[in-house]
């Protein structure tokens, strides 16, 4: 099948002409004359419902009537396949749904007033053909109050309902002030142009390739066409890490320019589509315009030996300048998604922005930061350059291993790397408490220092090394040992991603309180933070900057770096470099303890560039 490719504007045109075939219908309609005036109210969340559930019932309870908060479940997002499932599969569904329609009412009749009964029904529509069936239209009845989308899968709901009447009839809903809401790809689908995860083969380590995000903005597919406008959603957004492929979304040409990422246990009031406020939840909502400082307009692809380096695999690296980067948490703040503003500030008409990396010390020879080296493949564009900075196979290297609890581990990781590079190095073996008075050498041509948790690597060491540095010698901080190397790190080892609290963990570090900062070794003006995207540290990379906002924060991942010199900065590697600036964002707290901030900046960076000066401006395109 083939799809043509329309923008948001034609979607906003298609919908005018879906509200007309409707409005004879409202005008008459017995709900619209309860309510007197348009008041629609979308409620999207990011997933899960013990901790969205309660304000979305408060909503609906608004919307009551004659003390009856009448809640539709609509389960479309739950099957397996749009057109056809299977008995079994039905039975099961049907049981799921009912458990959520329990849920919803028990927690709906708690936040209720005194004189409120909550009733919720569920519309048994799974498959195209129910959504094709006209009976199904009753129960978009004149006395709903909310209608509610589990999470689930939004591709499969948007194939089941896309083009029917029951579409129509949400459309009908909505304008007649039903509060639509959803948790997780329930929400996914109220915006227009639908974020519907990654394309197959990406993920979260991968979100900055070219086509990572799986975009629906086609005539036919697409979210709901009364969705938002200007704004694409995405969910379960901190808890997992998908930063990169909003950015990617908001990044493409026809698309809205502005992303609002929800995350898991949070949710957010969107009346008319235009304004987010009333944040509720665990943590907060974050809204990154590509618009407003003309992002989308300086984003490229680099990749497949651009500038005479190969990236692998040979698939383009987004780049990109001057994101706006905004946090909403529970509280009195809003973000208006027409002028987008935050409510704590304005962004300034111009910035004028200078990381200060050049300044090193003088004599101090080349300094790469690696955001982990490991696991080693056949080709490692950071390795190969510090091998080729340092003087080659003939070079005299030293590798120091340390903060690694096995010392067999840590010597087998040293002859790996070692074997990458072609040479016969020096290996310093550090274990945690060892006394270290000196290096094997007086000097060394480059020195690699490695390190799993920054908090096993011992000062003694990590000073010899930086007086070798200082006197000439090329230096390659790698992975933990990287993150020493700015104004402030973390001290806690953050639980991988994917292990049990570790997903947890990436979101609550969005909350005050939740990481302690201690001085790292400043050969940098700037906190480093490795391993980005394999471990989702976003959260880290933000915690640091929000609390220490004099710096920047650069995010890298694993088999990618940054090269600092006399001559600038430029980067290296497979991926992108994240750098992080709130110098200039206005700061606050939410209720929940959640960061709020307005006009932070976000860059990203491709392999193969140079990180400049930069002059930032409302009223034209971002200049090096």
């Amino acid at each position: 099948m083939r799809y043509l490719r329309i923008d948001h504007k034609t979607f906003s045109l298609l919908l005018i002409l879906l509200i007309l075939v409707f409005k004879s219908l409202l005008f008459i309609d017995n709900g619209y004359a309860q309510f007197g005036e348009l008041n629609p109210l979308l409620v999207p969340s990011g997933g899960g419902y013990s901790e969205i559930l309660p304000d979305f019932s408060r909503a609906a309870s608004k919307h009551h009537h004659s003390g009856f908060v009448n809640i539709l479940l609509l389960p479309a997002t739950l099957a397996s396949n749009p057109q056809e499932i299977t008995l079994q599969e039905r039975q099961q569904l049907e049981i799921i749904a009912d458990n959520y329609r329990q849920e919803i009412g028990a927690v709906c009749q708690q936040v209720a007033l005194s004189y409120m009964t909550c009733q919720v029904d569920v519309a048994p529509i799974y498959t195209r053909q129910d959504a094709l069936d006209s009976q199904n239209l009753t129960y978009f009845n004149q006395n709903l109050s909310a209608i509610f989308i589990p999470d689930g899968n939004p591709d499969i709901a948007m194939q089941v309902i896309g083009g029917t009447l029951i579409e129509g009839a949400l459309v009908r809903a909505y304008q007649q002030n039903v509060v639509i809401g959803g948790a997780g790809a329930g929400s996914n689908l109220l915006s227009a142009v639908m974020l519907n995860g990654y394309q197959p083969g990406f993920d979260a380590k991968r979100a900055f390739y070219f086509s990572a995000a799986d975009v629906w903005g086609d005539a036919e597919k697409h979210g709901f066409l009364f969705g938002l406008q200007h704004a694409i959603l995405d969910t379960s957004f901190l808890q997992n890490g998908h930063i990169g492929r909003l950015i990617n979304a908001i990044s493409l040409p026809g698309n809205p320019h502005i992303g609002v990422g929800i995350d898991t246990g949070t949710g957010v009031n969107i009346p008319y589509g235009n304004y987010l406020e009333n944040v509720f939840g665990r943590t907060g909502v974050m809204v990154l315009d590509a618009a407003t400082y003309h992002s989308f307009e300086s984003t490229h692809y680099i990749g497949c030996g651009e500038s005479g380096v190969a990236i692998l695999p040979c698939t383009p690296l987004l780049s990109t300048r001057n994101l706006l980067v905004h946090m909403l948490a529970p509280g009195d703040y809003q973000y208006d998604l027409i002028t987008r503003q935050h409510s704590l500030e304005p962004p300034e008409d111009e910035l004028r922005r200078d990381f200060g990396f050049t300044s090193l010390p003088d004599g101090a020879g080349t300094l790469i930061l690696s955001g982990g080296l490991l696991p080693l493949r056949e080709s490692n564009p950071v390795l190969e350059r510090f091998s080729e900075i340092a003087g080659g196979t003939e070079s005299n290297i030293l590798i120091v291993v340390a903060g690694y609890p096995s010392s067999v581990e840590s010597e087998a990781i040293a002859r790996r790397l070692a074997a990458a590079m072609g040479v016969t190095a020096d290996i310093l073996l550090v274990n945690l408490n060892q006394d270290v008075q000196n290096l094997p050498k007086d000097q060394y041509d480059g020195i690699l220092l490695t390190g799993k948790d920054p908090n096993r690597i011992e000062p003694e060491i990590a000073s010899l090394v930086i007086e070798q540095w200082k006197k000439g010698s090329a230096l390659l901080l790698d992975d933990a040992a990287a993150s020493l190397a700015g104004e402030k790190y973390i001290l806690r080892y953050p639980p991988p991603s994917g292990e049990p609290y570790g997903d947890i963990t990436a979101s609550r570090n969005f909350l005050s309180g939740q990481v302690e900062w201690t001085n790292g070794l400043r050969l940098l003006p700037a906190h480093i933070e490795t391993q980005l995207l394999e471990g989702n540290r976003w959260g880290r990379l933000f915690s640091l900057v929000y609390n220490n906002p004099k710096w920047i924060g650069l995010g890298l991942s694993a088999h990618s770096g940054l090269e600092v010199s006399g001559d600038g900065a430029i980067v290296l590697g497979e991926n992108v470099l994240i750098a992080l600036d709130l110098r200039k964002a206005s700061l606050a707290l939410g209720e929940n303890k959640a960061y709020v901030f307005a006009n932070g900046l976000m860059d990203v960076y491709a392999p193969t560039e140079a990180i400049n000066f930069q002059v930032t401006s409302l009223y034209s395109s971002p200049v090096e």
